[in-house]
């Protein structure tokens, strides 16, 4: 179950229980021509490119393990232009500027993501190494571990889509970011962004494991819960920043629209018939008007999970904009949200790159496979998320538990309470001792 040996990950009971935070970025020429930042030699190899920055495979000059460099820039041209918008309407106002970074700018993103992963210590969620605060460029550098898989490619390029995984790797992926979650809702974390995109394989697709923390949240009250009992306080001292997580975070609409759980667009009005509709783009983060006394929480991340379960096995979203109401893209998004609270899903005929036969919504025959997971579809895209199926139900469910050897032990040894870590580095233990007893409980699949 352990990743080979270009998953730094696999030297993890050697690292300390926290990632260093630098102020200092060294730059130095090696012989060769190579460039390296402090400790670590840079390749040409980009990993990845987003909105807020690049990701770089670099090599731990002390070690030799391979790690990915997670550059951000401090301030972006968005960031700046919104800067400003706010400087002028603090002007107007007679209010003095804040110097920590603005709800929702790409420093606030990045250190929000470094506290939250400085913290967190399990094997299907990304490692931080080190985070390094260059001032001088105001750029902040995140030295993460590198996993060699990529992100989960799931469908095929073509415009009618269709799954690339097999049914088994599916449910690897599910179990492992179940997981996951598991052990972040239990330290009071909520993801707020789980989507394929955000998961990635170990180098021999034994291994799935959660990135990209920019807009997780915080809930300081269940963590403090969790921390007493397990003895585990410093975590809680090190997150519990109301400017990276004031108590309002919750009221915004955060995520990936085609993603976004139904209680989250109701709360804000959006999709309903009613609803005025301003926002636009791929991603969505937006302030909510709305004083309907709904709770998100957990279950979020929960909807998240199972629209991604779908993607596995279709190859798409189930909740899309029909071709015949396409307009412009702020239409667009009000019909996505409409469909996502009030549509239901329809699955394909068949299922996984086996095309296993599905037997519709409603299967007939209760002994196939195509009726468990139909069902178990049933229970993760519940509307109301006090109906949602649980994390702790998803991990029991017959169809996850299908090709592992000792289920019973296998439970025990990914229950999230265990991995709740303090100051004696037990969390490491931990880590070191699933690492080596999963692989025999589990038939790995690539």
């Amino acid at each position: 179950m352990c990743s080979g040996t270009n998953d730094a990950s696999a030297s993890t009971e050697a690292l300390p229980l926290r990632p260093p935070l630098a102020d200092v970025l060294k730059v130095s020429r090696l012989a060769d021509g190579r460039r390296a930042y402090n400790n670590y030699i840079i390749s040409d190899e980009t990993l990845g490119t987003g909105r807020h920055g690049t990701v770089t495979l670099g090599q731990d000059g002390v070690s030799g393990n391979w790690v990915a460099l997670k550059c951000v820039r401090r301030r972006t041209r968005s960031d700046r232009t919104k800067m400003l918008r706010r400087s002028h309407q603090q002007q107007s106002d007679g209010t003095i500027g804040s110097p920590t970074p603005f709800m929702g700018s790409t420093e606030h993103s990045a250190r929000r993501e470094i506290s939250i992963l400085r913290t967190t210590r399990h094997q299907n969620i990304v490692r931080l190494f080190e985070a390094i605060d260059d001032t001088r460029h105001d750029k902040i550098y995140l030295v993460m571990e590198h996993v060699a898989g990529g992100p989960v490619q799931w469908q095929t390029p073509h415009d009618n889509p269709q799954p690339t995984l097999t049914l088994s790797q599916t449910r690897r992926i599910m179990r492992d970011i179940g997981c996951g979650l598991d052990y972040l809702h239990h330290h009071g974390i909520i993801h707020r962004d789980i989507k394929p995109a955000n998961i990635v394989w170990s180098d021999n697709r034994t291994m799935a494991k959660i990135v990209d923390f920019g807009v997780a949240f915080f809930d300081a009250s269940e963590r403090k819960a969790a921390a007493k009992a397990y003895a585990a306080e410093d975590d809680v001292a090190i997150l519990d920043d109301p400017t990276l997580f004031p108590p309002n975070d919750l009221d915004r609409l955060i995520g990936t629209p085609k993603f976004i759980a139904p209680e989250i667009i109701a709360r804000t009005g959006l999709g309903a018939s009613d609803s005025s509709f301003t926002l636009a783009g791929d991603d969505v983060d937006a302030k909510t008007a709305s004083d309907e006394p709904l709770r998100i929480g957990k279950a979020v991340d929960v909807w998240a999970l199972a629209v991604t379960f779908f993607c596995l096995l279709f190859g798409h979203t189930p909740f899309n904009v029909p071709h015949s109401e396409m307009q412009h893209a702020q239409r667009n998004q009000f019909v996505l949200y409409q469909q996502i609270r009030e549509a239901d899903w329809l699955p394909g005929e068949t299922m996984g790159v086996e095309r296993v036969p599905t037997g519709g919504r409603f299967p007939s025959d209760k002994t196939s496979e195509g009726y468990m997971v139909m069902t178990l579809l049933d229970s993760l895209l519940q509307k109301d998320p006090r109906e949602r199926m649980t994390l702790d139900e998803l991990r029991r469910h017959p169809y996850l538990l299908q090709d592992i050897h000792d289920p019973k032990a296998w439970l025990r040894a990914t229950s999230a309470a265990p991995t709740v870590h303090g100051p004696s580095g037990a969390g490491n233990k931990w880590v070191k001792r699933v690492s080596k007893n999963l692989a025999s409980l589990l038939h790995v699949s690539r």
